[in-house]
């Protein structure tokens, strides 16, 4: 009877102690996962807008630009990660894009969010 008793106890415990760490193991994978996802978010957003940057330089400085005037190497980042791109007058015409992109992505003018436009 004693055995038995003993035995309960420490299947208690262990299941406890079994419990108390599953949940321990939850929170901390939480913690992390939204602590570097939200660092991964500001390191891609940082990464569009430095590209973004580098576009505004090259179309500033051509009066006519082109979309092959894009550096290939930062036509190659944008399109692997399944990224469009078009480059917009301060009409809304489409002055150049990625392969496919045949109008704006988002219409020009008064937003609720910036899409890296640089002004």
């Amino acid at each position: 009877m004693k055995a038995l008793a003993r035995s309960s106890l420490f299947l208690r415990l262990l299941g406890g102690m079994l419990a108390v760490s599953l949940v321990a193991i939850l929170a901390a994978s939480a913690f992390l996962y939204i602590r570097f996802g939200s660092a991964n978010s500001e390191f891609r957003e940082g990464t569009l807008r430095n590209y973004t940057r580098s576009i505004a330089r090259l179309v500033q400085a051509s009066s006519d630009f082109q979309a092959d005037m894009i550096p290939a190497s930062l036509m190659k980042d944008i399109l692997d990660n399944d990224g469009r791109l078009a480059i917009v007058s301060e009409t809304g015409a489409l002055v150049a894009g990625s392969p496919g992109v045949t109008e704006p992505l988002a219409s020009p003018g008064k937003r609720q969010r910036d899409y890296f436009s640089s002004k």
